[in-house]
Formats: C-alpha cells, structure tokens, sequence
C-alpha cells in the first residue's frame, strides 16, 4: 500500500490558518483521512474501503477527531501523534472494514511511537530557519509521511505481507 508524500503535503497546505480549535480537528482528520484513501492503487496494492473510513461511528476518522479534540490546541505535535495512532488503532483492530482485499492482521507503522518528537523538532528547526509556510509544512508532510512507512498488512489467500511504504 503506498501512500504519497506530495498528497499530504497538498492536503496540509490547503488547510485553514487561524482557526478555533474544533475546526481545526476537523480540517486535520480530513486531511489524514484523504490522505490514507487516497493510497495509490496498484495491483498489488490494497484498496480502501473509503466508506468505511469515513462511518460517523465506527471509522478512524472518528477514532482522530475524538483523540485530537481538547488536546490539538495545547499538545500540538504530541496530540498529532495521537490523533494518527488512534486513526490506526481503529484499523488495527478489524482490518476487513476498511480493505476490500481479506486481511487477517495489520500492524501499525513502527515510527508512529517518535512522530510527536519528530513534529516538535521539526517546528522549532523550522522557525529557526524562519522558513515559509509551504517549506515548513513540506517538512512537516515528510514527517508524517515517514512515520506511516513500515506497517505491513498480510492478504489472503496467501500469507503474503504487503509493507506500507
């Protein structure tokens, strides 16, 4: 399953700056959501079950919102962690929802444990070098987009491991 980096990096560009907080949760789950649908379909890749994705009850957007509202404001880079880890957990616990190809186990991306470390140095590196918004924001695609490497999904009939990448 790939997922793109410039994807991310449009989808974070085009979000809102100023916003209130519960907005703002919003237009980051949205963003992670389309970015993770959005995963470029090979042969071999596995297709998302974009529906399922988005179930206002049950999906790993709703899993974000809820792990990002109260904390986005005040845990920045920490909370953004939480929010993609709680958007996995969801998937990690009934990967058939969201894959339309059998998938008996999934296992999150390793980097996701370092990625509210990660985040932090890069904005402080970022204010630093007084970089523009689309460079800082570049930097912070490739952060989340490197922490999503690793993960692996096994299809049936198989076994046969695909890693994200």
């Amino acid at each position: 399953m790939a997922l793109s980096e410039p994807t991310l990096k449009a989808l974070l560009l085009a979000l809102p700056l100023g916003t209130t907080e519960p907005p703002a949760v919003e237009a980051w789950s949205e963003a992670f959501t389309t970015y993770f649908e959005d995963a470029v379909s090979t042969p071999s890749s596995i297709p998302v079950i974009v529906v399922a994705l988005r179930n206002p009850t049950t999906g790993p957007k709703v899993a974000m919102v809820a792990a990002l509202t109260g904390q986005l404001k005040s845990g920045g880079p920490a909370a953004l962690q939480l929010g993609i880890q709680a958007f996995w957990s969801v998937i990690n616990v009934t990967p058939s929802l969201f894959f339309a190809t059998a998938i008996p186990l999934s296992l999150p991306p390793v980097g996701l444990l370092g990625l509210g470390a990660i985040l932090a140095a890069t904005g402080v590196a970022s204010t630093a070098q007084a970089l523009v918004k689309d460079q800082a924001v570049g930097n912070i695609a490739t952060d989340i987009h490197a922490a999503q490497a690793g993960g692996t999904f096994s299809k049936l009939p198989g076994p046969t491991v695909e890693t994200i990448t």
